[in-house]
């Protein structure tokens, strides 16, 4: 039997079901910015990431022709810096290599005595092996800071490893060096600091291990403590055996192998009083970055 008014009530709930063409991107674009919202995507650095955001959140509209990237460009004042840290950089390896160059040079322009190795041990493995150890980390290194970190990293503790035993094997030879002339220990501001220095080399060393294995003491301390700590003894070791360094242009021994010339002195102090305090400039900044973050 016909009812009028079942016959309407079925029609409009088939109009309602029916397919709208019109009406389903927008409740499709609906439905997936709810679900975005709810779940958020993790960040990425990837550009692609966040183009295919964009283009997800309403299907059928054109997304915008221009994309955003989640990497901030660097402002002109940023990049200004960067490019005056890396010729300063660049300033310092040249320094670096001219001291060392000098140093060598004074070595062998007399006869080789038992002491030369002193100055020539310490002068490559301090000077320049640790020297560069620490800025091979550096980005602003022309030559390492396109390196990945990992590369970097190996560099770093192998060019250590090398100029710890070089720097350990220079300060026993000044140490029977002075003991078979019968002179005291540690009377001058350049042997003292040199000691210090020397001193801090453990545990920045052993601080160094824990860096590198980081990963495997986690349960124990947390990698940022570590870290600290190792780059903290880092500067100190590297402190104050950068400051005997630049007390060895005021030794007898420069003295005498430069003939007492004055341009020699004041060519010698800069290159090494550059490389020095240029070298701690990062590993302070970095330092005072880890201690912000554990505080």
């Amino acid at each position: 039997m016909y009812n009028p008014r079942l016959y309407t009530l079925c029609s409009s709930s088939h109009r309602e079901k029916a397919h709208d063409p019109l009406r389903e991107p927008l409740l499709g674009a609906s439905s997936k910015m709810a679900d975005s919202a709810l779940n958020p995507a993790p960040d990425d650095d990837d550009e692609t990431a966040e183009t295919t955001t964009l283009q997800s959140v309403a299907p059928g509209v054109t997304p915008p022709t221009k994309t955003m990237d989640s990497r901030k460009k660097p402002t002109s004042h940023q990049a200004a810096f960067s490019t005056f840290f890396q010729h300063l950089t660049t300033t310092a390896h040249a320094c670096i290599l001219l001291y060392v160059i000098l140093i060598i040079y004074f070595c062998f322009s007399t006869d080789f005595q038992f002491f030369t190795w002193h100055p020539l041990l310490l002068s490559v493995g301090w000077m320049f092996l640790m020297t560069e150890a620490i800025l091979s980390l550096s980005k602003d290194n022309l030559f390492t800071g396109t390196l990945p970190k990992g590369v970097r990293v190996r560099l770093h503790w192998i060019f250590q490893s090398i100029a710890c035993v070089l720097i350990t094997i220079g300060f026993v030879v000044v140490y029977v060096n002075k003991d078979y002339l019968n002179k005291q220990h540690f009377k001058t501001w350049h042997g003292l600091l040199g000691l210090i220095g020397i001193v801090f080399c453990i545990p920045s060393c052993l601080n160094g291990v824990a860096a590198l294995y980081h990963g495997s003491l986690r349960q124990l301390v947390r990698p940022k403590i570590v870290k600290f700590v190792h780059i903290l003894t880092g500067i100190v070791s590297f402190g104050f055996g950068g400051a005997a360094l630049i007390l060895s242009v005021y030794t007898k021994w420069f003295e005498r192998h430069s003939s007492g010339n004055i341009v020699t002195f004041l060519l010698g102090l800069a290159f090494v009083s550059v490389a020095v305090m240029w070298t701690l400039v990062r590993p302070v900044i970095t330092c005072c970055r880890q201690l912000r973050h554990l505080m």
